[in-house]
């Protein structure tokens, strides 16, 4: 039975977003490029991660940065901040809602050992590194879609 690398399940396309990129620009970053997490980078350093459950955090008043925020919030018809809460989020940055430790694995680490340690560090995705470079990055959705081509492969393997 073939064993699955990452390596093979990696998206190939590191996007990067810079700390001070602005909430409001992040959220059409990660929309535009139909993804849901970037690395976090400045002069060619990882300083983080940074994903849209960082802004759903943040949203929610789950963190230092909005504590209170929403308590304060007043809606008006159409359903959208009033101007002072809208000044605040609008000074929200990369910065203020990334993830700060930057987890990693390598291209020939299996699928399944790479799981077991989103698993018990609890994330959503790590940076893929060849030779110590960045090369991609691995979500737990792209190790959820190697599920069917394992299972082919067992069903082939038992001969059933």
């Amino acid at each position: 039975m073939k064993t699955i690398h990452i390596g093979d399940l990696m998206n190939p396309r590191l996007f990067t977003v810079r700390q001070a990129m602005p909430l409001r620009e992040l959220i059409e970053f990660l929309r535009d490029n139909r993804i849901h997490g970037a690395a976090v980078e400045e002069s060619g350093r990882l300083m983080g991660v940074v994903s849209y459950t960082d802004i759903a955090n943040c949203l929610s008043d789950a963190t230092p940065v909005t504590q209170g925020l929403f308590e304060r919030a007043s809606w008006n018809e159409e359903l959208e901040f009033e101007a002072e809460i809208e000044d605040e989020l609008g000074q929200l940055s990369v910065r203020d809602i990334m993830s700060p430790k930057v987890e990693t694995c390598d291209t020939d680490e299996t699928a399944g050992e790479v799981a077991v340690r989103m698993r018990e560090l609890e994330i959503h995705r790590m940076v893929v590194l060849r030779g110590g470079q960045a090369v991609g990055l691995v979500s737990a959705t792209d190790l959820l879609a190697a599920i069917p081509a394992y299972e082919k492969q067992l069903h082939v393997h038992r001969g059933a």
